[in-house]
């Protein structure tokens, strides 16, 4: 009924995160990719790598609804 928005959260030079959803009557796909590009970082880089982690975690949060369909009465 319902699929998650795709996200492309990018942090420049830093990190992305991108989420793809897809459904067909029979199949749901959903594909998460986080990259990271540093291994150590600034005290003062900290608010901007806060702030991506919480887009990331909140994109990566919304709810997926399902919704059964009608079985097939044909015994």
């Amino acid at each position: 009924e319902n699929l998650p928005k795709d996200a492309n959260i990018p942090w420049e030079g830093h990190a992305s995160f991108i989420a793809k959803s897809k459904a067909d009557k029979q199949t749901v796909e959903m594909v998460r990719s986080l990259a990271e590009a540093f291994t150590y970082l600034d005290p003062k880089d900290y608010p901007s790598l806060r702030d991506f982690y919480q887009k990331a975690a909140a994109a990566d949060q919304q709810q997926l609804i399902l919704v059964r369909g009608q079985e097939n009465s044909s015994k």
